[in-house]
C-alpha cells in the first residue's frame, strides 16, 4: 500500500469510469478486429469448409475409409476439401507435406490441424475455432467436433490463392460460379484472377477478392474489363431491394441488370445524381442505357425506366427529367 492510502483510493475512484469504459470497448469490439488482414483474407473460405465438414457429423470412423459412408481421419479431411476441388493425399503425413505450413498464431477456421508425437504426425482435423476441430477421431468413434487436447500440433492451409479461397467461400463448384476453368493467374499491379464456368474472381490489394458473372460480366468486359472504364469489382453480385435487379459495383461505377432492362453501366456524375434520387427504388427506376454522349458534345446522359439524367460538362450540372 502506498505511503498515502487516501490519495491512492481517490485515484482508483477517479480512474474507475475510464477503466470500465476501456473494458467495455474491448468486450464489445467485433471479433474481426482480432484478425490481422492476412488472417481475415484466409478466413473467408473457412465458413464454407466447416459447413461442409459438419454435414458428416455422426459418420462412423473406419480405418482406411474415404467416405462418404465412413471415414478415417485423413479420409475425412481429404473428402471435405475434395468437395471444393482441392486434392489431398490419403494420409495425415502426406497431407502435411502437401499444404502450406502456418504458424499456430495465424490459424483460422478451415485450416488443418496435425497432431504429432515422437514418431511423427498421426492425426488430422479441420480447425473450427476456440481450440476445437472437426475430425474422424478413432475406431469406435464418429465424425464430430473435438477439443484439440494437446499443444503438440502444427497447422497447414490447403488453399492459399486469394481468388480460389473466395470461390470456396461462394460455394465452390456448387455455387453460381460453377467449376474452375483456370488456376489463379497474375496480372500487373498485384492483380490476380481465376476463371470459372459462369464468371471470374478478381483480387487486388486495393479491392480484395470479388466475383463478376453472367450478364454483369459481359457488360463489364464490353466496357474494357479490369483495365477499362469501370476498373476492378469491389463487391460480389448483389440483388437490389426493389425492381428484381442484380448489380455489381466496380472501382469507377456499377452495372445493373434485370430481365426487363438488360445490363447497363452507370458511372460519374450521372451515377451520383441517380444515387441521390434513390437508385433502383427511385421514381426513375433502373437504367435502360449505358452512359452516352449527347449528340452536340455538350455532355452525357443515361435513360432510365421512367426518366433521364443529363450532365452538362461545361457547367458541371445534372438535370433529372421524368417521363
Amino acid at each position: 500500500m502506498p505511503a498515502c492510502p487516501h490519495l491512492f483510493l481517490r485515484a482508483v475512484r477517479t480512474a474507475r469510469p475510464v477503466l470500465l469504459a476501456l473494458l467495455l470497448t474491448a468486450l464489445l469490439a467485433p471479433v474481426s478486429v482480432l484478425l490481422s488482414p492476412r488472417q481475415a483474407l484466409a478466413a473467408d473460405a473457412g465458413g464454407a469448409v466447416l459447413k461442409e465438414a459438419s454435414r458428416y457429423a455422426g459418420t462412423p470412423y473406419v480405418y482406411g475409409a474415404t467416405g462418404p459412408g465412413s471415414f478415417d481421419c485423413s479420409g475425412f479431411t481429404r473428402y471435405v476439401y475434395g468437395r471444393f476441388g482441392v486434392s489431398l493425399p490419403h494420409s495425415s503425413r502426406g497431407q502435411y507435406a502437401a499444404v502450406k505450413h502456418i504458424a499456430k498464431r495465424d490459424k483460422v477456421p478451415g485450416d488443418l490441424i496435425f497432431t504429432y508425437s515422437s514418431s511423427g504426425i498421426y492425426h488430422v482435423g479441420i480447425y473450427s475455432g476456440k481450440n476445437t476441430m472437426w475430425a474422424a477421431p478413432k475406431t469406435g468413434d464418429v465424425v464430430r467436433k473435438q477439443t484439440i487436447w494437446t499443444s503438440a500440433y502444427v497447422v497447414g492451409r490447403p488453399v492459399t490463392q486469394r481468388t480460389r479461397r473466395h470461390w470456396i467461400a461462394l460455394g465452390g463448384a456448387r455455387g453460381q460460379l460453377g467449376s474452375a476453368v483456370t488456376g489463379e493467374r497474375t496480372a500487373a499491379n498485384g492483380v490476380r484472377y481465376s476463371h470459372y464456368e459462369n464468371g471470374s474472381v478478381f483480387y487486388s490489394p486495393a479491392t480484395g477478392s470479388h466475383e463478376v458473372l453472367g450478364d454483369l460480366k459481359r457488360k463489364w468486359k464490353q466496357k474494357g474489363g479490369r483495365t477499362g472504364l469501370l476498373g476492378l469489382p469491389v463487391t460480389d453480385q448483389r440483388a437490389t431491394s426493389t425492381g428484381g435487379a442484380r448489380f455489381s459495383r466496380f472501382q469507377h461505377g456499377a452495372v445493373y441488370a434485370s430481365a426487363a432492362t438488360g445490363a447497363h453501366e452507370i458511372h460519374g456524375p450521372i451515377r451520383t445524381a441517380w444515387a441521390a434520387a434513390g437508385k433502383a427504388s427511385s421514381r426513375l427506376g433502373l437504367p435502360t442505357t449505358d452512359v452516352r454522349a449527347l449528340a452536340d458534345g455538350s455532355g452525357r446522359y443515361s435513360r432510365f425506366q421512367h426518366g433521364t439524367i443529363a450532365y452538362d460538362t461545361s457547367t458541371g450540372r445534372t438535370t433529372v427529367s421524368y417521363s
